[in-house]
């Protein structure tokens, strides 16, 4: 790590949680009120403090537009379906309750969780009412959409889209991505990168997203040059996560895991992939800024 780095890292330890990440910091800029501010300020004092019982509002909101997906991916509670919670979409009036009762304090909205959202039909309509009600909004997608709508993405006022992406050929990319077609993927991030040129926005934020296993390491490299060459914003490579229920953890990160060490797997799995941000960045995961 080299001074520059030290250095943010240091400044990102003692700002307020919610301003940690170059994005948060631009909605924070973007949507403040009088009334967020306040807000924001003493939940953070709060959590300063330690207190258990805190006082305020949420100032980010994650809001799951369904919990329907169209992949299968092995560690995900959607894609191996372990979960007895009902398969449905989140209402438009129901969301629209959400926002109504705190548009004053929130400053962004994460519009994914364990879905595809754009598989909701009402997606763009939710973005749009979070963006009159002045909060940002953002989503992670597998972009395995065959008639995706680039232009209703964009004029939307959708801010910050992360791609998930893990590979660069088909049979490395489908070994996790179940169902997955990876050329669609390419092409739809592509064609939304084209759409935003011609019309000339800055959003939403593109984030290539990789998450870094075992059969997909070797074309780290690959992506780094293809996200250069179709112009994300940044590609980020994370660390592979398992299910937090999981009774086989050993067996499902000898699986999946990238590295494997002279260590005992106890130790390979603590030390090396605990989803610490800190320990990922001096690891091997780092943003790529392009």
């Amino acid at each position: 790590m080299n001074n520059i780095d030290s250095t943010i890292e240091k400044v990102l330890k003692k700002a307020p949680q919610y301003t940690r990440f170059k994005r948060h910091a631009l909605s924070l800029l973007s949507h403040s009120t009088p009334k967020k501010l306040v807000n924001l300020l003493a939940i953070e004092l709060q959590r300063k403090i330690h207190r258990t019982k805190v006082v305020g509002y949420p100032y980010f909101l994650i809001i799951d537009p369904n919990n329907i997906c169209n992949l299968r991916c092995p560690l995900c509670p959607s894609g191996f379906k372990e979960t007895e919670m009902k398969r449905e979409f989140v209402r438009i009036e129901d969301f629209k309750k959400i926002i109504d009762r705190l548009y004053p304090y929130a400053y962004e909205v994460a519009l994914h969780n364990w879905g595809e959202p754009f598989l909701n039909p009402d997606i763009f309509e939710m973005i749009r009412y979070c963006k009159k009600k002045n909060i940002g909004t953002n989503l992670s997608t597998n972009l395995n959409i065959s008639s995706l709508d680039t232009d209703e993405i964009i004029r939307s006022g959708l801010e910050y889209m992360v791609v998930s992406m893990d590979g660069t050929t088909q049979n490395v990319y489908s070994k996790y991505r179940v169902g997955g077609k990876i050329d669609l993927v390419f092409n739809n991030m592509v064609d939304l990168i084209n759409k935003r040129k011609e019309l000339k926005s800055k959003s939403p934020f593109i984030e290539w997203q990789y998450v870094v296993m075992k059969h997909n390491i070797h074309q780290i490299d690959d992506a780094k040059r293809m996200a250069k060459e179709i112009g994300v914003d940044t590609i980020r490579f994370i660390p592979v996560g398992l299910p937090i229920d999981a009774v086989n953890k050993d067996e499902l990160a000898m699986e999946w895991f990238p590295y494997i060490t002279s260590d005992s797997k106890e130790n390979y799995i603590k030390d090396r992939f605990l989803q610490s941000p800190l320990r990922v960045d001096v690891f091997i995961f780092t943003d790529l800024l392009l």
